[in-house]
């Protein structure tokens, strides 16, 4: 992303000796723009990268939500101190 902001700011300096203020404009909101739609797809990613996780049977507390993955069938969240077995755990 810091390449495309880079690239952006020579085209800038480029455009505002070539057209002038009206290009110089332009080409800040083609930058917002390219910048925005980064960020938006970033945070696709990751949101779909955490539902991935979350997705791939994990065991999780009831009250707190708290991964309770790799400890026994039944006993007590480390998190809340809610008791929990198998029959009433949430699966993601």
């Amino acid at each position: 992303m810091t390449i495309a902001f880079v690239a952006i700011f020579v085209m800038m300096l480029i455009v505002s000796d070539v057209v002038g203020e009206f290009g110089l404009l332009m080409t800040v909101a083609l930058a917002l723009v390219v910048w925005s739609s980064s960020f938006v797809y970033l945070m696709y990613v990751c949101l779909r990268e955490v539902q991935r996780f979350r997705t791939c049977g994990h065991r999780y507390c009831l009250h707190c939500d708290y991964d309770l993955e790799g400890l026994d069938e039944c006993g007590t969240c480390p998190e809340c101190g809610t008791e929990f077995d198998d029959a009433h755990l949430r699966e993601q």
